[in-house]
């Protein structure tokens, strides 16, 4: 990922370019992202709450709920 961080604090720093550009209007819509590293290793991040995802490893599905930014 982008600096070394890890797929998770890539995400949140994605969103948090969004949100805190001027005149950022996000609170009236959505955007969620899903990062994977080559080791395999997993993050997501929204900007408002449901944003999920489904991982299929080891043979198994897990549903992933993200989580986000506008806990207000």
């Amino acid at each position: 990922m982008r600096q070394g961080k890890s797929p998770q604090q890539a995400c949140e720093e994605a969103i948090n370019r969004i949100v805190s550009k001027p005149n950022s209007d996000y609170k009236n819509f959505q955007v969620g992202y899903i990062a994977v590293n080559k080791k395999g290793e997993t993050g997501s991040y929204s900007i408002h709450q449901w944003f999920s995802m489904t991982k299929f490893q080891n043979g198994v599905n897990e549903q992933i709920q993200s989580d986000f930014y506008n806990k207000a």
